[in-house]
């Protein structure tokens, strides 16, 4: 005998659900137009069933009754579709293109901007055009330079193109490198170079250039910068008492014990 399998949990939860279906909601409330007749071969008759037959049609076709109660044409469909994603679609935003390439130096960025003609895969007939979203770059005169201007606007020297020509000015620009040292600023700050940047300063060694109050000074062969490793270290007068670890203190004790032996010998005399 077979066993019988227990409602399943979802079973359980439909049986708990409110007697609402497709079948419920389509039904809608009951209807106040009449059924349709049988059509019995008498005239009265059958006109009691082509006038219920076009009451129904009137309601569907929405030339009559509760427009809850008409046909949904595909054309409906369509026009809900563009309603609600028109309404409730998150925006895409565009991200726009990277644009630019290099404007010979004449002058001001903005001013030879004007008069370039842009040449590049983004361009056309002279024209830059600009997009919501793009970025535009251009190197001018070993700096480059970002476009901070409108969009949907055409630069460079080709006139009006998809968008209005626009003629650049100096606030839509704004530096943001340079391919040249000479070019940045805070070259003076402290501490921008490294002594090796500096041409004939070096860090030792033989040949080192050293610059000093007095001017430069070349170290000669067998140079260093180790104490221990000098030569000459033991000649006379070469380093004074205060070099010397603990000399100062050593001779000050000393001094003291003589002049505690004078002052014995001093008395001794006297006795």
């Amino acid at each position: 005998m077979a066993r019988r399998r227990g409602p399943t949990t979802r079973a359980v939860k439909d049986a708990n659900r409110p007697a609402y279906s497709a079948a419920r909601i389509l039904a809608g409330p009951p209807k106040v137009e009449p059924g349709f007749p049988e059509p019995f071969s008498d005239t009265p008759a059958l006109y009691s069933t082509v006038k219920a037959v076009m009451v129904a049609t009137e309601v569907l076709l929405r030339r009559k009754g509760d427009i809850l109660d008409s046909a949904v044409r595909v054309r409906d469909l369509e026009l809900l579709t563009d309603f609600y994603d028109d309404r409730y679609s998150v925006p895409t935003i565009d991200t726009g293109k990277t644009k630019g390439e290099v404007v010979p130096c004449t002058g001001d960025v903005w001013t030879d901007v004007n008069t370039h003609c842009f040449v590049g895969e983004d361009a056309s007939n002279c024209n830059l055009t600009v997009e919501p979203g793009d970025t535009i770059q251009v190197a001018h005169c070993d700096v480059i330079y970002q476009y901070f201007g409108d969009s949907r606007v055409c630069l460079g020297s080709g006139g009006d193109g998809k968008y209005p020509h626009y003629d650049t000015v100096e606030a839509d620009w704004v530096p943001q490198g340079s391919t040249s040292h000479t070019a940045l600023q805070d070259r003076e700050d402290p501490d921008s170079h490294p002594l090796a940047s500096i041409t004939g300063i070096q860090t030792g060694g033989a040949g080192t250039t050293w610059l000093n109050d007095q001017g430069t000074y070349t170290a000669p062969q067998g140079f260093s910068e180790v104490h221990n490793d000098l030569t000459g270290r033991s000649d006379l007068n070469t380093h004074p008492i205060s070099a010397i670890t603990d000399l100062e203190a050593r001779l000050a004790a000393l001094e003291a014990t003589v002049q505690q032996l004078n002052q014995r010998i001093g008395a001794c005399w006297f006795v």
